[in-house]
């Protein structure tokens, strides 16, 4: 890969060491392990139960959004079927480098909507 005349990053960060390249391995092996994910997720529903807090869900809906409307009309249901407390979040559209075609996602949007 040919990297940018003007890398921020030190060389070391580019291409670290052997060593702490092996290290990081192990490290981030063992955080993104099933077990070390499954360790964790009982300690938060521990946490969660003891504390008599009830599964939470966090919605974020976007206003001019069809997809947000559509989940809108089906929000009471999802919390219903599946025991669940609904926390509504309202944003807006940010655009940007995440949303790369916003056109093209409106017009999906209105169509998957009709």
């Amino acid at each position: 890969m040919l990297e940018p005349v003007q890398n921020p990053n030190s060389k070391w960060m580019v291409d670290p060491p052997p060593i702490l390249r092996w290290l990081m391995s192990k490290v981030m092996g063992r955080v993104a392990s099933t077990g070390h994910i499954n360790k964790n997720r009982r300690q938060f529903e521990a946490q969660r139960v003891a504390q008599k807090q009830p599964h939470t869900v966090e919605y974020f809906h976007q206003l001019d959004d069809p997809y947000s409307h559509l989940m809108a009309q089906v929000l009471a249901q999802f919390a219903e079927r599946y025991d669940v407390e609904v926390v509504p979040r309202l944003i807006r559209a940010t655009g940007g480098k995440h949303q790369p075609e916003a056109k093209k996602l409106a017009a999906w949007a209105r169509r998957d909507a009709a």
